[in-house]
């Protein structure tokens, strides 16, 4: 995944991460916002606002494993062979 020069992301490779922020903290927000597109989770709101989350970008293969996308991501912005970018808004 490419992404625009100052764009913030939670689930990012460890290669990529900012090396002066702690990265357990953001695993962690990542690890419960997969989880709440997997099932209901009562955290999820909360998550996606403290990170500012706006989009979710995934892959087309994995769309069926996260039935709850559709309450927290409703609008398909973008769609390709390999991947589908959600919007909130």
């Amino acid at each position: 995944v490419l992404m625009a020069s100052a764009r913030k992301t939670v689930a990012t490779n460890a290669s990529m991460a900012n090396p002066y922020v702690l990265p357990a903290p953001r695993e962690q927000a990542r690890a419960g916002m997969f989880a709440g597109l997997e099932a209901p989770a009562p955290e999820m709101d909360s998550l996606l606002q403290a990170y500012d989350v706006t989009y979710l970008l995934i892959r087309r293969s994995e769309a069926e494993r996260y039935p709850e996308r559709g309450r927290w991501f409703p609008h398909l912005v973008h769609r390709n062979e390999g991947y589908l970018l959600y919007s909130r808004n």
